[in-house]
């Protein structure tokens, strides 16, 4: 589930299915492997006009209906609170998993 943004990035989505859980899986992996101290998330994206399933899935679980399948031009504070929230729900995913393995770790 990749998509090109409008400034050339090849991103993957946050809410394609098992990203998430695989992203997260991995971190967890990487901590107790090398005893990190500190854990860096960098460069997460989201394509900003991806209708993906989890997309779909995840616009409906917030706002009880459909993703739009094309944003208009008035909906753009929508459009901005989905992202955020996307972004948010990825953060708090991948800064519990790191936590579950080691308590005291840093995540930024």
């Amino acid at each position: 589930h990749t998509d090109t943004c409008p400034d050339g990035i090849t991103a993957t989505c946050l809410n394609a299915p098992d990203h998430l859980s695989t992203y997260a899986n991995l971190s967890q992996q990487l901590i107790k492997l090398y005893g990190v101290d500190a854990v860096r998330y960098d460069g997460l994206m989201m394509p900003i006009d991806h209708h993906c399933a989890g997309c779909q899935e995840y616009y409906r679980e917030l706002y009880g209906e459909e993703l739009p399948v094309k944003w208009a031009p008035h909906q753009w504070r929508r459009q901005l609170d989905f992202a955020r929230a996307s972004y948010g729900r990825t953060v708090r995913t991948l800064r519990q998993a790191a936590v579950e393995v080691k308590p005291e770790i840093l995540t930024w």
